[in-house]
């Protein structure tokens, strides 16, 4: 959390990763979905810390509505 308080150039898909890592902490992230790529990038957010889910890049636009439909 520190990071996204301290980062002034956080983007808006840095801030959905962070939501959905936040979700993954909480124990109420369900990393099943029906859309492959979803399921990698939810499993990915699950498995790895702030630093490397950051690095994700290049997320198209329908998957980004995806991640949305989670919450």
């Amino acid at each position: 959390m520190e990071l996204v308080n301290t980062k002034t150039d956080i983007t808006e898909t840095q801030l959905l990763l962070t939501k959905l890592k936040i979700l993954s902490i909480a124990w109420e992230l369900n990393i099943e979905h029906k859309n492959k790529i979803v399921w990698k990038i939810l499993k990915f957010i699950s498995g790895n810390n702030i630093w490397d889910i950051f690095r994700l890049s290049g997320i198209k636009e329908y998957i980004k509505k995806e991640l949305e439909n989670i919450f």
